[in-house]
């Protein structure tokens, strides 16, 4: 009766929450294969930073030379290129920060008195910077 509906209801609640991550790697999977040009994090192939002009997120480039010449500053293409970075960002951070906050009410949830405690004073680093944004 109520308990099943009650463990029905938080599995939808679960799935939902999962939803973000999903469609991220649906869009992944999905989108053509075509040739990556920057990466978030610094790798050995992606090891020159540059930044997004409107905020300013750091982006990493195999060659700052190759990349402005093929995204003039001021073009349509950068801006577009800038766009897709941020929002590539900003879908990693709604990523990040979803986890932090299954992983706060699962401490509140079903956790000891410590670790209640714990998931009260818990900072939500990525929840914060997607807010600050």
């Amino acid at each position: 009766g109520q308990a099943r509906q009650e463990n029905t209801d938080d599995i939808f609640r679960n799935l939902f929450q999962l939803l973000p991550i999903m469609i991220v790697f649906l869009m992944y999977f999905l989108s053509p294969g075509e040739e990556q040009n920057f990466a978030l994090n610094r790798t050995p192939t992606f090891s020159q930073q540059l930044k997004t002009s409107r905020h300013e997120f750091p982006f990493y480039v195999r060659n700052v030379r190759e990349w402005t010449q093929t995204y003039p500053e001021s073009t349509s293409q950068r801006r577009r290129m800038e766009h897709n970075i941020e929002m590539t960002h900003i879908n990693h951070l709604e990523s990040n920060c979803l986890y932090e906050r299954q992983q706060q009410q699962r401490l509140y949830r079903f956790g000891t008195r410590a670790e209640r405690e714990r998931a009260r004073e818990m900072t939500m680093a990525s929840c914060d910077k997607l807010h600050d944004i």
